[in-house]
């Protein structure tokens, strides 16, 4: 059979080869099939006539002509991802200033109020934790806890065995102060020492009782009850000299309230005009 594209003889189709697809030996082009009852235009001549050749390697094999080309299929593009935005970043030099709350209404008018309701319990606490002085002829005392002056002669708290005459009285509802003078151009009493002497004996357990030298004044301790009541009372008595009298000031407590410490501090405050 000879070949249409380079003129060389073949051998001819016989058997089953007549089914099969056929080569030229010299060029490699398709030979005409007997099966085919037209003829056929002569096919291009291939670009290459070389078999492909794989370097390092075995010859690839050459591509069957007439097959149909199947294209590689096409992979889906994926689009690049889309670059997210760096947050945002709060720069250290920004200082946080919180919203201030709302105020609720009508709170500033109760605190008011309240302030207006405390302001007389205020007053008076002050007032009656303020020291205060009470004078009565050239003698002071000094006084924090509500002292008022009273009638010396219709005093509730005045004992009973106190000497006949109260000069000058102070009160505070349950503590009492009694100040008696004695003149020294009517007595003769040559120290105050022998004053406090004369003076512990007037009392019921006088006798017993243990006359005390503090600063400028003597103080003994005696108990006995208030007039008009069963209740027990105990009575610093503070005993004092000045130029022309010797002075007694009492100092009475209910028996369960007594505090020596504080009777002390009062009797402390006492001076004298110069």
């Amino acid at each position: 059979m000879r070949c249409r594209q380079c003129g060389a003889e073949n051998p001819d189709w016989t058997g089953t080869q007549k089914d099969l697809m056929r080569f030229c030996v010299s060029c490699g082009a398709q030979l005409d099939h007997p099966s085919d009852a037209a003829p056929q235009q002569p096919e291009r001549r291939r670009a290459s006539s070389a078999p492909n050749l794989k370097f390092g390697g075995d010859l690839a094999p050459a591509p069957t002509l007439g097959a149909a080309y199947t294209p590689e299929p096409t992979r889906p593009t994926t689009p690049p991802p889309t670059p997210t935005p760096p947050a945002p970043t709060r720069s250290t030099d920004e200082i946080y200033t919180p919203k201030p709350k709302p105020k609720k209404r009508g709170s500033g008018k109760a605190l008011l109020i309240l302030a207006l309701l405390l302001l007389p319990v205020i007053y008076l606490m002050l007032k009656d934790s303020k020291p205060e002085e009470f004078a009565y002829e050239e003698l002071r005392i000094t006084l924090k806890s509500g002292f008022k002056e009273r009638d010396a002669m219709t005093n509730l708290q005045n004992i009973d065995f106190t000497k006949a005459h109260v000069d000058y009285t102070l009160d505070n509802g349950t503590d009492s102060i009694f100040i008696y003078r004695d003149d020294k151009s009517t007595n003769s009493f040559a120290s105050l020492a022998e004053y406090a002497g004369y003076t512990k004996n007037l009392y019921p357990d006088g006798t017993s009782a243990f006359i005390r030298t503090r600063d400028q004044y003597r103080y003994f301790i005696a108990t006995g009850e208030s007039s008009g009541s069963d209740q027990k009372r105990k009575v610093l008595v503070a005993l004092y000299e000045s130029d022309d009298a010797f002075w007694t000031v009492e100092i009475s407590m209910f028996e369960n309230q007594f505090d020596e410490d504080q009777a002390l501090e009062w009797a402390d405050s006492v001076t004298f005009d110069e």
